[in-house]
């Protein structure tokens, strides 16, 4: 983890809310949610080339082979 430190964002207890709230609205308690809520509340975008699994979510998503 130290070598990826500067990037990684921390699971906040808003994300937890918003993750909680997802989960729910889609019946999928999966780990993807927990990945898409991170731009959901701060604002900004998934980066992958899975955008299917993030789809559901509403995210904001970026495939950066697009």
């Amino acid at each position: 983890m130290t070598l990826f430190s500067d990037r990684l964002l921390p699971f906040t207890a808003e994300g937890a809310v918003a993750w909680g709230g997802l989960s729910a609205k889609l019946g999928h308690p999966g780990a993807d949610l927990m990945i898409a809520v991170q731009p959901l509340v701060r604002e900004a975008a998934v980066v992958t080339a899975n955008v299917s699994d993030f789809t559901p979510s509403g995210a904001w998503l970026v495939d950066p082979f697009q």
